[in-house]
């Protein structure tokens, strides 16, 4: 068997010891996954679905944070314009703070962030799916 837990202690002022072991003979084959490694923990086309949506999360962030920046103002505020367009939660920081607004932006820009908006609103899966040439394809 294995040992599992052992718990030796002793009182004071007496003889009595006691010693307790707990040893497992058979476990459930579930109970070992997480010490043997026999089976992930996560799925592999988990892992995969949540990569591809982190790299298109940051690279649709990181586009957009490229065409803001041609308004030419501080990184601040191209950044979190985009990160708070696509992340739909509320103001940003110095131009777009809380004190401020998006007006000063041009038209182009405004169309990029209300792109992003409407990407991080419906999530990033369904509007590649909707530009995806398989999904109109009749089977």
């Amino acid at each position: 068997g294995i040992v599992a837990y052992t718990r030796t202690s002793a009182m004071e002022g007496s003889t009595v010891t006691v010693t307790d072991s707990l040893t497992l003979e058979k476990a459930a084959p579930v109970c070992w996954y997480w010490l043997c490694a026999e089976k992930p923990v996560v799925e592999e086309n988990t892992l995969r679905s949540v990569s591809i949506f982190t790299v298109c999360y940051f690279a649709t962030i990181l586009l957009t944070t490229l065409l803001i920046s041609l308004d030419n103002f501080s990184f601040a505020t191209s950044f979190t314009a985009a990160l708070t367009c696509i992340s739909n939660v509320g103001p940003g920081l110095d131009m777009v703070g809380p004190s401020g607004n998006f007006s000063a932006f041009s038209p182009l820009s405004k169309l990029v962030l209300s792109a992003c908006m409407v990407i991080g609103r419906l999530e990033i899966f369904p509007i590649l799916v909707l530009f995806s040439r398989s999904a109109w394809r009749r089977a």
